[in-house]
């Protein structure tokens, strides 16, 4: 199971996983624009209806950056995984 059965679809788990990430952060987002008091989403939204488009493009921004830092994380994770079980990089 660990020898053959997982190295080989690991490929697919991680896309899987990278997919999953990044539909949970925009609906993390989306909920906090929704229903919440506080946090990104509800930065935005607050910045919108104050016509702050300072606050509105940084905040973008910084949800961005997140996203591409998770993303980057897990890729690391990744190439780890995959060092270990002799996959190609």
């Amino acid at each position: 199971m660990w020898k053959v059965i997982f190295p080989a679809a690991f490929p697919q788990i991680a896309n899987g996983i990278h997919l999953a990430l990044g539909t949970a952060w925009i609906f993390l987002v989306a909920g906090e624009m929704v229903g919440a008091q506080s946090g990104l989403g509800y930065q935005i939204i607050d910045a919108r209806n104050n016509v702050r488009a300072d606050i509105l493009l940084a905040t973008i921004i910084v949800i961005g950056l997140i996203g591409l830092f998770l993303d980057t994380v897990l890729k690391l994770l990744e190439r780890r995984i995959l060092k270990a079980w002799g996959g190609v990089q």
